[in-house]
């Protein structure tokens, strides 16, 4: 395998020759970072159809697209039209609706339930504040193949953290508990141990349109020319644990780009909706010091195409309560180290000639230990205009921060 390639994995091989598949899975997670996995969901169309439901509800007229909007809810979920999110205040051409896992809600008697979530501390308690926005009056299949579909990639994404941990040298109950409080002994503690915390998933359903800027007034010769790339998403890191990504590859380029070892290279999309895209986030990175990397990507809507093209990124985390602290360094230091040392750049167009290669990382952005606070930190940076509108005793800092105004 190159260093700078994206391996293919088969979730098949971890259950039939586990050890096998976590030297494949470390491989993959210390060199690149981004990896694409074979899976095994039940059933097997249910893939294919949970983007057939993506496309049916983007193809809806705007009114009704509208009636769930995430712009009345303090949670950020809904549907959000073409253009309202940004990626280091750079607008991203898409539109997308953003779910996430319902947390009952626990506010105690005295105190209004959504008063209390909206004005709770820790901010990041106030993504527990209102439910999910179904379209349930006039498409209520979305409703059920997405959460049969989040309920198979889970079990996907269990299989990985657990095998990230195998791959440190580590039982993998270090990190069981800071998901999942059910499954362990009273004798570990339990970041999770809060009435109504659970491990906190985020969907999104995001459309990329077609990217042609061709007019009547340009000539043929023109007409023939790829259009310029248009920012689907920019250049960023997740801040979660895990992102599993599910797209179509109908047509063209997907324009899904990792920045490994310094240079910008084109993730495969002719695999189809058997394969996965995973790549590691900012809590995965800060959590093994370093070790696994949280690695830059970017999506360039480069060709032309004939209709939209659909994604599903699932974003797998602890619970918000829930803390990804740096491992000692006791526990990495017998490691087999692969990839080249390389330093941190906030410049993109930094692998040049002889010069050392970089891991490009965007300025101003703290990689915070809370789960919860990364959590709140992207989605207030990615929507300033709701964030103000729910959160106005909020402000954020130039780093990420959330502090009390």
């Amino acid at each position: 395998m190159k260093s700078n390639s994206i391996p293919l994995l088969d979730i098949a091989l971890y259950h039939s020759n586990r050890s096998a598949f976590v030297e494949e899975l470390r491989k993959a997670c210390h060199n690149v970072g981004f990896f694409l996995l074979k899976h095994n969901m039940t059933p097997n169309q249910l893939p294919k159809e949970v983007l057939d439901e993506g496309r049916q509800f983007f193809q809806r007229p705007m009114d009704e697209k509208k009636m769930i909007s995430y712009e009345q809810n303090p949670a950020f979920r809904g549907y959000m039209p073409l253009g309202v999110e940004n990626t280091a205040g750079q607008l991203d051409h898409r539109e997308q609706i953003e779910y996430a896992v319902e947390y009952p809600l626990h506010a105690p008697e005295s105190s209004a339930t959504n008063n209390f979530y909206t004005k709770a501390w820790p901010a990041y308690h106030r993504l527990k504040s209102a439910p999910n926005p179904w379209p349930t009056s006039f498409q209520p299949s979305l409703q059920t193949k997405t959460m049969d579909y989040v309920q198979n990639v889970c079990q996907v994404a269990d299989c990985l953290r657990d095998s990230l941990c195998l791959a440190m040298g580590l039982d993998p109950k270090v990190l069981q508990h800071k998901f999942n409080s059910s499954s362990l002994s009273d004798e570990i503690s339990n970041d999770c141990y809060r009435e109504g915390e659970v491990p906190h998933w985020a969907i999104k359903m995001i459309s990329y349109p077609t990217n042609d800027h061709s007019s009547k007034n340009e000539s043929s010769n023109d007409r023939s020319r790829s259009p310029s790339p248009i920012q689907g998403v920019g250049a960023h890191t997740d801040t979660n644990f895990l992102t599993l990504v599910l797209q179509d590859n109908e047509e063209g380029d997907g324009g899904l780009q990792v920045f490994s070892q310094g240079e910008w290279i084109n993730v495969p999309t002719h695999h189809g909706t058997n394969v996965l895209i995973c790549n590691l986030g900012e809590q995965a990175e800060t959590w093994s010091r370093g070790y696994f990397l949280a690695t830059p990507h970017r999506v360039l809507m480069k060709s032309r195409t004939r209709k939209p093209r659909i994604s599903l990124p699932l974003f797998y985390n602890p619970c918000l309560s829930a803390t990804m602290e740096p491992l000692e360094e006791s526990s990495v230091e017998h490691l087999q180290w692969d990839r080249p040392i390389i330093v941190h750049s906030t410049d993109e167009n930094n692998a040049i000639g002889n010069a050392p290669k970089k891991h490009w990382r965007r300025p101003n952005n703290t990689m915070l230990t809370s789960v919860g606070e990364n959590t709140f930190k992207s989605l207030a940076r990615s929507h300033p205009h709701v964030f103000a509108k729910h959160h106005p005793d909020l402000s954020i800092l130039p780093d990420g921060k959330i502090v009390k105004k």
